[in-house]
């Protein structure tokens, strides 16, 4: 293990020698000319590609003309039918978006939150339209959409238009009233509460697991207006009761049902989902807290409920499941517990009376959560001390201590419990809001603090700091190396009260990748001297190395929207215009810092008609021109600044989204 040095910490020696180096050198983050040799993609990695790490390139995803339309992944739509969405496939080979602000030249979209796919070919990348053409729809909602980007969910209402196949027509409801559909890869619809004995055109998507195996949704009144819908089998509660449903390949299955298969009579929640549906949460009799008398259930295989937790010990909060679904985890008096589905029993992970969970790993083996109690000695009584608890060893160890802020206000390390824990979330809960991420086995934690944890004095200022459960070892990712701090540092900015700009919190970003080797994050502060924007750009981290993803001389903020697993892929919204290819004018596009990436530029267009004469003789007897062409940028475009509080602003610094973000941890839930 290597002494930290400056306050950096050390790296990780599991990684190994070749995931130090990557693919391009361990010096292709601080120099564009030690790496540029190595790189195969060298002929595409000219202008603004040149400076990147890892022989990475730019890739435009969005289209070349966005028609004046922004792109974006977010929406005010309701009925709300959202899960935890991952922009970027974890190939790489394929990216959502939605647009506001107008429709898409060549595309058959209504104009208002159209949703799109763009996908990677041999030339560069293509977009789809992934919702309902105009004719269906005057006003798609778009929903969660499945981890590979075959299925969505998508709400449709409209107002005028005629008998001409709308899909509410279709549905037989009201132009004024709202369906619910699920997109299929071949671009077909169909609805989402399609029942045995009866149709529920309002149902609610709540999950879509990879293929469509498992489709998980439930009869409440999706649009929020009214009563849960009729029963759909024969097994489910009767009419006015609200059921949780599954559809696979095999059909429709009832969820909520008790032990032994035994009906409910009050209305059923859904709380989560294995990564692949086969295991669902749901609660009987309430909602996101389970009181008294209420209590919380598993549905595995469709095949059996077994019971995770009662109500008579205290309010139970669902904490989430891991990835197989084989561990179920809750808060109940403050105290952590780790359910096995499969064996049925219950193991404590923190008795404290006080652990709020930060992060749990997605094989369900570690466990990170904050305690203001003294641990096996370990921690400060009476300040938010940040544990791992290890299930193979029943150790909980000391990570750091924390600032109370982080827990109590920014960066909110704890707000993870009500965003994960229920995959059906909102633009302000939901994975965007969660303050750090770990590998799959948990062995790495990237998390946001405002502490200082190493030597660098961060003066108060938030930033990435990254745990090696295995060293133990703790890494400042994003301190300054030029000098003292300037901003905050963010691994994901969410703020639904921006026009443009920042995802919403169901926005599920992987900062860390799975070997736990490279950080990517947000933050306003130059920490290369290449960054001379002033605004918020995207970093890497890597071995010790920290390298800019975007160009640093943007005109506006960039905002981080996905990285595949690998963190082969890189995407972010900027409104730089980064290649040639770009015409959108800086309203705004999606980039791929792609590693060993990068298109030819499209040839210049063949001349036609008039244009191939050329241009014609200068007639005698008048000079020259003092100028035959002009080679420039033309007139500078006026830096747009927004006053403080302007909470509609298209283009804001950093500080003023952070202030946003912090706002809207106040709003009830």
């Amino acid at each position: 293990m290597q002494q930290r040095m400056a306050g950096f910490g050390s790296l990780p020696a599991r990684l190994g020698v070749a995931s130090i180096l990557g693919v391009c050198g361990l010096f292709a983050g601080l120099s564009p000319a030690a790496g540029a040799a190595a790189c195969p993609n060298e002929d595409v990695r000219g202008g603004t590609s040149a400076r990147l790490p890892d022989c990475r390139a730019y890739e435009l995803v969005t289209p070349a003309d966005m028609g004046g339309a922004y792109p974006m992944e977010r929406t005010l739509s309701s009925p709300r039918q959202y899960f935890a969405l991952f922009a970027i496939a974890p190939s790489g080979e394929s990216v959502v978006f939605q647009t506001e602000g107008g429709v898409v030249p060549g595309f058959s979209g209504s104009g208002s939150d159209d949703r799109y796919e763009a996908v990677r070919g041999p030339g560069g990348w293509t977009s789809t339209l992934d919702g309902p053409a105009a004719a269906q729809s005057e006003t798609p909602g778009p929903g969660g959409v499945s981890v590979d980007h075959g299925y969505s969910f998508v709400s449709t209402a409209e107002s005028g238009l005629a008998d001409n196949g709308s899909l509410n027509q279709e549905a037989g409801v009201a132009p004024h009233e709202s369906s619910s559909w699920v997109r299929y890869p071949d671009g077909s619809f169909k609805l989402v509460g399609r029942g045995e004995i009866a149709t529920d055109p309002n149902a609610c998507g709540d999950f879509i697991a990879p293929g469509a195996s498992h489709i998980v949704f439930d009869n409440r009144d999706c649009s929020g207006t009214g009563a849960a819908g009729p029963r759909l089998r024969s097994d489910s509660p009767p009419v006015g009761i609200q059921a949780v449903y599954d559809r696979t390949p095999a059909g429709l299955h009832t969820v909520s049902l008790l032990p032994g298969d035994g009906i409910p009579t009050e209305n059923a929640f859904f709380q989560g989902t294995s990564a692949d549906g086969s295991v669902v949460l749901f609660s009987i009799g309430a909602n996101s807290s389970i009181g008294s008398g209420s209590v919380l259930y598993a549905r595995v295989d469709n095949a059996e409920t077994v019971e995770v937790a009662s109500g008579s010990g205290g309010i139970v909060t669902p904490a989430g499941l891991s990835d197989s679904g084989d561990r179920a985890f809750y808060v109940q008096a403050g105290n952590i517990q780790s359910f096995d589905t499969t064996t049925q029993v219950t193991t404590p992970v923190a008795d404290t009376g006080d652990a709020e969970p930060v992060n749990i790993a997605a094989d369900g083996s570690r466990v990170y959560f904050v305690s203001r109690s003294e641990i096996s000695g370990k921690g400060v009584s009476g300040e938010p001390n940040l544990f791992v608890w290890d299930e193979s060893t029943g150790v909980t160890s000391l990570v750091a201590t924390v600032a109370s802020a982080d827990v109590e206000g920014e960066p909110c390390l704890t707000c993870w419990t009500r965003g994960p824990a229920a995959r059906r979330m909102d633009f302000i809960e939901g994975p965007g809001a969660a303050a750090s991420r770990s590998t799959p086995d948990g062995a790495a934690l990237a998390f946001e603090s405002a502490a200082k944890l190493t030597s660098y004095d961060n003066e108060g200022h938030t930033e990435i700091y990254l745990y090696d459960a295995l060293g133990p070892s703790l890494t400042c990712a994003s301190c300054n190396p030029l000098g003292p701090p300037t901003a905050d540092a963010r691994l994901q900015a969410f703020n639904p009260f921006l026009p443009v700009g920042p995802p919403y919190a169901y926005l599920d970003i992987g900062n860390l990748t799975e070997d736990g080797s490279t950080v990517f994050f947000e933050t306003g502060e130059a920490l290369t001297a290449t960054d001379t924007d002033g605004v918020a750009d995207v970093y890497e981290w890597k071995g010790g190395t920290i390298s800019l993803i975007t160009s640093g001389r943007s005109p506006s903020d960039n905002f981080l929207y996905g990285v595949t697993p690998d963190g082969h892929d890189v995407i972010f919204a900027t409104n730089d215009t980064l290649l040639p290819r770009d015409h959108t004018g800086g309203s705004g596009s999606i980039y791929d810092a792609r590693v060993n990436g990068g298109f030819p530029e499209p040839a210049a267009p063949a001349c036609e008609a008039d244009a191939c004469q050329g241009q014609p003789a200068i007639a005698p007897g008048f000079p020259a021109p003092a100028s035959a062409s002009f080679d420039g940028r033309g007139n500078l475009r006026p830096r747009h600044r927004c006053r403080a509080r302007r909470h509609h602003a298209r283009h804001r610094p950093l500080r003023h989204a952070r202030r946003c973000r912090h706002g809207k941890r106040r709003v009830p839930r």
